[in-house]
């Protein structure tokens, strides 16, 4: 337990120095009459101009809205903590799963917190409902790739095979951004937000976690593997 805490309160240091840009994001976007809130409402204009004007752009944005929902990056990572269970390997499947309850709360209590309206646009593309800050899609594609990258990235192995899922996973999470913005359903700030608390609620977890679940998967592969020499003996 003395070696736990350490590393826990050095992933509360990690998530309270990764909440400094995501409340200064909060507080810039109060104020209607403020640079970022005019530079979000500007950009929104030009994109939805854009989607609007180009049929196939507009297909694929409602596409994507299902595409790239939340519960599709969900289902990846409850599929990935299936697996990690039969495999034996249930400290990893654990924290992914609490880290992603745990972003996708935070993100909520921000909603609420923020109480940022949806963008109000002349030519809309697509309507949304709830709050605006910070995106919920930007946020959970970025929460639920992080942490199967993670998750990944010792499988993986060779150092090809791991830059081309890091770079699958940010087309991923610049897809569900642009998505949200050629529809006009949310505010660069917005995405940027969601973006940030999705990545730094897996970083901050595996600060906090990281080396206590590397030790337990090697307690269960050696249990397992001495679970199978057991039963392989004559």
């Amino acid at each position: 337990m003395r070696a736990v805490r350490p590393r826990l309160l050095a992933g509360l240091l990690a998530m309270l120095a990764s909440a400094v840009p995501v409340t200064v994001l909060a507080l810039l976007v109060r104020r209607t009459a403020d640079p970022v809130p005019r530079f979000d409402q500007w950009v929104d204009v030009q994109l939805t101009r854009f989607t609007l004007a180009h049929e196939s752009v507009r297909r694929a944005g409602e596409l994507g809205a299902y595409a790239l929902h939340p519960w599709v990056f969900r289902a990846l990572v409850l599929v990935a903590i299936v697996v990690l269970f039969r495999r034996r390997a249930r400290a990893a499947a654990l924290w992914a799963g609490a880290t992603v309850v745990a972003g996708g709360l935070l993100g909520v209590g921000l909603k609420l917190a923020v109480h940022r309206a949806r963008p109000v646009l002349d030519d809309p593309v697509a309507t949304a409902s709830g709050y605006s800050f910070p995106s919920g899609h930007a946020l959970n594609s970025a929460l639920c790739v992080s942490v199967l990258l993670v998750l990944l990235w010792r499988p993986l192995g060779r150092r090809g095979y791991r830059a081309l899922a890091a770079v699958l996973a940010v087309l991923l999470v610049l897809a569900t951004a642009m998505d949200r913005l050629l529809l006009g359903v949310h505010y660069p700030s917005d995405v940027v937000a969601g973006d940030l608390v999705g990545v730094l609620a897996v970083v901050s977890s595996w600060v906090a976690f990281g080396p206590v679940l590397r030790e337990r998967a090697r307690r269960e592969a050696d249990r397992a593997a001495s679970a199978g020499a057991v039963t392989g003996s004559p």
